[in-house]
């Protein structure tokens, strides 16, 4: 397992073209979802648990635009 963490949009975009230049899987962390530590893998754990917040608020449409951590 490779365990790399992503504070920016750029991050995740870079580790993930990284990974898939070495034909490696990716999994993330931070979502409180789908990861446990119980479950090893040869992918690349990836780490959004930073990118955390609110990015735009629609009350119109009542859509929110939000961060993946």
């Amino acid at each position: 397992m490779i365990y790399r963490a992503a504070n920016y949009e750029a991050e995740v975009q870079y580790w993930v073209s990284c990974a898939a230049q070495h034909r490696l899987g990716v999994c993330t962390a931070g979502t409180e979802h789908s990861f446990t530590a119980v479950v090893e893998t040869d992918s690349l754990l990836l780490n959004t648990e930073p990118m955390r917040g609110i990015i735009k608020i629609d009350m119109a449409k009542r859509h929110v635009s939000a961060l993946i951590g």
